[in-house]
């Protein structure tokens, strides 16, 4: 496990290796099915040329024995040969008649076998050639890589310790390097002035005495109290009880790069939008005296 905690790392750094023995032997198994099966192509090639071979010498054998039956039929009519050598005769072509039946059936098997493909390749090939795909790709996920630039924080993971992918339970918490936006929970009595763009303040119980400015980004198109999932269990009239607030999307335009809050931190947000803009002032005359009373620890 070599990542580091909460220490920048970039995508595709490791994070943590899984034990790949049971892995790599599966990768090894599939890779010589593969070789096993190209060598079974090979075979079955020969196999169709064979078939092909011995249905022309089935033809060339029916065509022989046609001939003497029909060469002992005359001769029977002039009193050359007696009715049971032409029946006998005639028994050997019968006979070679079926046997190239048999040979012709036979070499479509073997066209089928070798001929049999998809997408150009042959179906036993593209078979094996597919759980083999499916081996590396399990091989190549016990290396287990940064999605993003980013970094870990508390890694509880040890050497020894189990992954499996059920129970589902992640193994390690990765925070994504991305910009940063800040979402504040406003009345639902607000939502006709709260639109892109709107100015805000902002102020940190981190931060005692300081404000800072910002804009709305974007007004959230749902909030929980929507959602609903399919179960096989009645919803009450409770449900539509609960009012829950719209989440506004927003961003803080000043510099707060010196300050390393945590992602998460506490913040509370005044907007101000272009109603009665002659009185904001007075919002921004209240959110700068709360943010002194941050100073003030009222925890019991």
């Amino acid at each position: 496990m070599p990542v580091t905690p909460n220490t920048l790392i970039h995508k595709g750094d490791i994070l943590f290796k899984i034990d790949a023995t049971t892995y790599q032997a599966e990768v090894n198994l599939q890779r010589a099915a593969l070789a096993e099966a190209k060598q079974n192509v090979l075979g079955l090639e020969a196999s169709f040329k064979a078939a092909q071979a011995t249905t022309a010498k089935a033809i060339a054998e029916r065509d022989r024995t046609y001939e003497q039956f029909k060469r002992y039929e005359k001769g029977f009519k002039r009193g050359a040969f007696t009715a049971a050598e032409v029946d006998n005769r005639r028994q050997f072509f019968l006979s070679a008649e079926a046997t190239l039946d048999a040979a012709r059936a036979e070499e479509r098997r073997a066209k089928l076998a070798y001929e049999s493909e998809i997408m150009g390749e042959n179906t036993s090939i593209a078979k094996v050639r597919a759980q083999l795909i499916q081996a590396e790709f399990n091989l190549a996920e016990t290396v287990v890589r940064a999605p993003t630039d980013g970094y870990v924080t508390q890694v509880a993971l040890r050497p020894g310790m189990m992954a499996v992918p059920l129970p589902l339970r992640p193994v390690m918490t990765f925070i994504h390097k991305e910009d940063q936006y800040f979402v504040g929970a406003f009345r639902q009595n607000s939502l006709m002035r709260l639109r892109p763009g709107f100015k805000a303040d902002f102020i940190f119980r981190a931060l005692p005495g300081q404000t800072f400015q910002g804009e709305v980004v974007e007004v959230l198109p749902a909030i929980g109290e929507s959602q609903i999932q399919a179960s096989g269990v009645l919803y009450g009239s409770d449900r539509l009880l609960n009012q829950g607030r719209p989440l506004v999307k927003l961003i803080i335009t000043d510099d707060i790069s010196s300050y390393h809050l945590p992602q998460g931190a506490n913040v509370e947000i005044a907007v101000y939008s272009d109603s009665f803009e002659h009185v904001s002032i007075m919002r921004k005359v209240l959110i700068r005296m709360k943010s002194w009373q941050n100073y003030l620890f009222l925890d019991h």
